[in-house]
């Protein structure tokens, strides 16, 4: 299912949970040093530069409620533009490692035309 957005609108926030590969067990977000949101129109070929790569928030990991969960605050030019789009996230570890989920696909995401 598609997050939907208005063009120019700055919410409702992208709220997002990551899991573990199993697809069930929540992901401790607890060493990550950053997640970032990565979008680029939809269908792009691969090597089409991505619209924008931005931090996201990562909820208090100390809270067990809380494992996986964060939200992406979008700013009025990321909605700028109506039209369909993909996008995934980038987790940086405190090692230096690097993993994008979904691991084998892209979440999808609609910037709709806002009449005024």
């Amino acid at each position: 299912m598609a997050f939907k957005v208005k063009q120019n609108d700055t919410l409702p926030n992208l709220p997002f949970k990551i899991f573990q590969p199993d697809g069930v067990t929540a992901q401790d977000l607890t060493d990550a040093t950053s997640i970032s949101i990565v979008v680029r129109p939809k269908n792009s070929a691969p090597t089409v530069p991505a619209t924008f790569k931005k931090p996201c928030v990562i909820l208090d990991q100390s809270v067990p409620a809380n494992l996986g969960w964060g939200f992406y605050d979008w700013d009025p030019s990321d909605t700028a533009t109506p039209g369909n789009f993909e996008y995934e996230f980038e987790i940086i570890w405190d090692d230096g490692a690097v993993q994008t989920v979904p691991a084998d696909s892209y979440l999808d995401l609609v910037i709709v035309d806002d009449i005024g």
